[in-house]
């Protein structure tokens, strides 16, 4: 990454992320994608490709959570993000597709 940021280091390029690892869930019926990537500063970030949305919430979860010390961490966190509020006995669940996978 060393490299890369000597050439992406203009005012440009505001942030650069360097791609980790994807894995790929299910959760009922649902595959759901769940990416790692690593920040400039070492920092671990999660994304996920698909959020929860229970019937009583009035808009899909996405943790503010998303930054980790470690990749295990960062999986904690999407963990958390993917099933705080999971209801499988709620009928009219829905995941909704994230915008920024």
């Amino acid at each position: 990454m060393k490299e890369f940021l000597e050439i992406f280091s203009d005012k440009e390029t505001v942030q650069s992320y360097k791609f980790i690892e994807e894995f790929i869930v299910y959760i009922d019926t649902q595959r759901i994608g769940v990416k790692i990537e690593k920040d400039e500063y070492g920092r671990y970030h999660h994304s996920c490709s698909h959020h929860y949305q229970g019937s009583e919430q009035a808009a899909p979860y996405v943790s503010s959570l998303c930054i980790a010390d470690s990749k295990k961490e960062a999986y904690i966190n999407a963990h958390r993000e993917l099933l705080s509020f999971y209801d499988a006995n709620d009928e009219n669940k829905r995941w909704v597709k994230s915008g920024y996978y």
